[in-house]
């Protein structure tokens, strides 16, 4: 008759791997995220860059 109860040593065999690829998961949304919002930055740059040397009498958009 096997037994039904829930050892530690089951609970962890499940819960390590478990966590493992929780954890990967978080990492790659995070860097993915990061890598995002430098991209952004480098536009958002680029964009005040290209306000600031536009000429004096240049129409600039609001």
């Amino acid at each position: 008759m096997s037994s039904s109860r829930i050892t530690v040593g089951k609970l962890l065999a499940f819960l390590i791997p478990l966590s493992c690829c929780v954890s990967a998961v978080a990492w790659a949304i995070a860097i993915g995220r990061f890598l995002l919002e430098r991209e952004r930055s480098k536009v958002e740059v680029a964009r005040l860059q290209s306000l600031t040397s536009a000429p004096a009498d240049a129409e600039r958009p609001e």
